[in-house]
């Protein structure tokens, strides 16, 4: 009857009603769960934030790890979260928990095990790190549903490999920078650090941004800095002309043994700030009869970081090594 409702155009409501008829019935099971979370998609019958708010809603009216494994189910089901860019915002976290909890309570299957892998590789800011330990599990036991191809399971593997030692240590950071936040001397100091490193994105905005295309994406900076405030080590979750522009400029900092931040409460210092594309837009729109036809994107959704290490400029980017070994995106209509 469910399908009647997508087939027929129902009307949310009526197709909630319906969903609630049924999870009387069987409230742990998930297809009913995944039908209207997909449903409720902006690309087909919902808002935005809807699938997220249902979804939530009928984790949390089972609880416990019925409840986490329910919405794991409707997050595996390649027609909720397919690898695209308009993918609904869930909880990773949640997602993880409620695998885990399916392996405790039923054992060990294939099938999930693939579509964690693939969640951890695609979805969200992903988890190479996670998705390398899935996929050593998973061996060459691949799901064809899953990946599409053994090409492209092979190309995911070769992907992990490459950049989990990198994310391991880039999570170490972000540890370290969360805990440096937890005291009140952290709370001061990040607020005049981060008052300073927005006045040189605006100054990169407005020096190199007349060829961006779109601001908006919230990013992250990652920001290690010596005794004395010099800039030591940087990485940024974006490309673009504004953030070559920016890291260019930390860059010079580091070599001039420039001091463009207070001295920290102590060194080696980590700091991390996250960011919208949107603060720092233009007040006025680029006249786009005086742009250069070539255009570059702002925003790496996917998660990336851009080191920008000691040797040089814009090091290496997680998100560059993903797109050489090359990305299948896969729609609900796979």
């Amino acid at each position: 009857m469910q399908i009647v409702s997508v087939n027929q155009g129902w009307s949310v409501a009526d197709a909630r009603a319906l969903f609630e008829e049924a999870n009387k019935f069987e409230p742990e099971y998930y297809t009913y769960a995944r039908d209207l979370a997909s449903y409720l998609l902006p690309k087909w019958s919902g808002k935005a934030g809807d699938t997220e708010k249902f979804l939530q809603e009928a984790a949390d009216r089972i609880g416990g790890d019925k409840g986490d494994i329910l919405y794991f189910q409707v997050a595996a089901a390649n027609y909720v979260i397919c690898g695209c860019d308009d993918n609904p915002d869930l909880s990773w976290d949640r997602i993880k928990r409620g695998f885990e909890a399916s392996e405790k309570h039923y054992g060990v299957s294939m099938e999930n095990l693939n579509r964690i892998a693939y969640l951890a590789s695609y979805f969200g800011e992903r988890d190479p790190v996670y998705a390398d330990k899935i996929l050593t599990r998973i061996a060459d036991q691949w799901d064809a549903e899953t990946w599409g191809s053994q090409e492209n399971f092979e190309k995911m593997k070769q992907w992990v490999s490459v950049v989990a030692p990198a994310a391991a240590k880039v999570g170490v950071i972000e540890e370290t920078a969360t805990a440096n936040e937890q005291t009140s001397e952290g709370v001061r100091y990040k607020a005049a650090f981060e008052k300073t490193y927005r006045e040189l994105v605006q100054q990169c905005v407005r020096s190199d941004g007349g060829s961006v295309t779109q601001w908006q994406g919230k990013f992250k900076t990652l920001t290690n800095l010596g005794p004395k405030g010099t800039v030591e080590d940087i990485r940024i979750q974006s490309m673009g002309p504004v953030v070559t522009c920016l890291g260019q400029k930390l860059y010079s900092f580091k070599q001039e043994n420039a001091t463009p931040f207070p001295p920290p409460p102590r060194a080696p210092y980590w700091i991390e700030l996250r960011l919208d594309w949107a603060d720092f837009a233009p007040v006025q729109p680029n006249d786009s009869s005086n742009q250069s036809t070539h255009r570059f994107p702002l925003f790496i959704a996917r998660g990336d970081f851009v080191e920008v290490a000691l040797g040089s400029a814009l090091i290496w980017s997680l998100g560059v090594a993903y797109r050489f070994l090359g990305r299948e995106q896969r729609s609900s209509a796979d």
